[in-house]
């Protein structure tokens, strides 16, 4: 059997609950659960709620179905922040579902300012491809970029794009092959 001071130090060693309690929670179950439908089901149409509409929403729900509710909820016209982090803990694929999805929004505006409509880029739902074998370059070398604005560098970029250029135009338009009469033919012209 246990004595005054055991039952005195059990009692007041453990830790203090914060939140609410099953006694003091202000939706049933079935309620929250119809809370949470309708979340994902505006999350699906990607109507997402903040925080704070989601207590308005809460506070909202509560009285339209006269439950009994803290007076802050009453005061405010909102669900507190409690009831929120708990609501959150208790139902963690409402978490899980909003975060981690990446939706980028596109703009573009040209320097005479026409305009593009804005666009969506929605992650894909394909799987990703595999690692991609490396290019094959069929003996040519590689080439690195290089900005090409007035420095050393630029001449010698264009000396080899001309290079490339002209032994390209060889390859399609090879030069003639001049016979020993037309040799001749020039040296007594000229």
């Amino acid at each position: 059997m246990e004595t005054e001071e055991e039952v005195v130090l059990t009692t007041c060693s453990s830790k203090p609950k914060y939140g609410y309690s099953r006694l003091r929670q202000v939706f049933t179950n079935e309620l929250e659960t119809i809370l949470v439908e309708y979340l994902h089901r505006a999350a699906d149409i990607y109507y997402g709620l903040s925080p704070v509409d989601v207590r308005k929403l809460a506070f909202q729900f509560a009285t339209k179905m006269n439950l009994k509710m803290p007076t802050t909820w009453i005061e405010k016209s909102l669900a507190g922040p409690d009831w929120f982090s708990s609501f959150l803990k208790r139902h963690r694929a409402i978490v899980s579902a909003e975060r981690g999805t990446l939706v980028t929004v596109v703009c573009a505006v040209s320097a005479f300012g026409n305009t593009i409509p804005p666009f969506f880029v929605f992650p894909s739902e394909f799987p990703k491809a595999g690692p991609r074998s490396a290019p094959k370059n069929n003996g040519r070398r590689k080439r690195t970029s290089a900005v090409l604005t007035d420095t050393p560098v630029k001449s010698v970029i264009e000396a080899e794009k001309a290079a490339v250029i002209t032994k390209a135009a060889r390859k399609v338009f090879p030069p003639e092959k001049s016979s020993k009469s037309d040799k001749t033919q020039a040296t007594k012209k000229g």
